[in-house]
């Protein structure tokens, strides 16, 4: 399997970003708030954006957040906002259980666009572009994935539950054991100083996965563990990342 990949620093966020529609129920640059239930809206089934990074720059993952959209298509560009003269991925099926779209590619690029097709009227949450880092060494077997529901339930005086609702999310956590001196002093060291538990994080515990949308998470840290130096050259760190919604 392959080993798992992180990243920390979102280039969509200092990204110039342009929209197909002028007149938009809610502004393109809601891709750049933290909320991903916070959306930009367009007022057309059809519609597209490019987020331009200002020069070319190496690129390792997109992802599209809280989407509304049948299909998302993703271009890689170094001089044309409209074209896809690195990389096209075609109109790619978005699967409505997750409501992301994720594209994993080595490349480098000045413009990222994105076009969206629905059924409705199009609309995205949050963006990430940026680099992932890999660790050499991948976490235990015993990681957990699982769905927490903070709805409320309650009992009334004639025996009936009454239900509040809340929007489920998911918790990754998993357990490096076999960090190196490079890795504990380095990336993992810089995400919790960078991005602690304020800022998000993309983790990615299998690149291989035929459903990455599934086997991936945006979120925050739910709390910083230390990295605990086993050897001379060996550490290790548990992370545990709380899905954004």
């Amino acid at each position: 399997m392959t080993a798992a990949r992180i990243g920390y620093l979102n280039k969509a966020d200092s990204a110039m970003l342009a929209v197909s529609s002028q007149n938009l129920l809610a502004p393109i640059a809601r891709l750049q708030d933290p909320h991903i239930g916070v959306q930009w809206q367009g007022t057309a089934s059809q519609e597209w954006f490019v987020a331009d990074l200002g020069a070319v720059q190496a690129i390792d993952c997109v992802r599209i957040m809280g989407l509304s959209a049948s299909t998302a298509r993703i271009r890689y560009s170094t001089s044309d906002p409209a074209a896809g003269d690195v990389y096209d991925t075609g109109e790619q099926p978005i699967d409505q259980r997750f409501l992301t779209a994720t594209d994993l590619r080595s490349v480098s690029a000045r413009y990222v666009r994105v076009d969206l097709v629905a059924d409705g009227v199009c609309a995205a949450g949050r963006l990430f572009v940026g680099e992932l880092e890999s660790f050499a060494v991948n976490f235990n077997w015993s990681w957990t994935r699982k769905w927490v529901d903070p709805s409320d339930r309650k009992k009334t005086e004639g025996g009936q539950t009454r239900v509040n609702r809340r929007p489920k999310y998911r918790v990754f956590a998993v357990e490096f054991e076999f960090l190196s001196d490079a890795e504990a002093n380095g990336f993992t060291d810089d995400i919790d100083r960078v991005n602690g538990i304020t800022d998000d994080v993309l983790f990615i515990p299998k690149p291989e996965s035929v459903n990455l949308e599934q086997d991936s998470i945006w979120g925050l840290m739910t709390d910083l563990s230390p990295a605990a130096q086993q050897f001379l050259d060996r550490w290790s760190k548990s992370l545990s990342i709380e899905q954004r919604l």
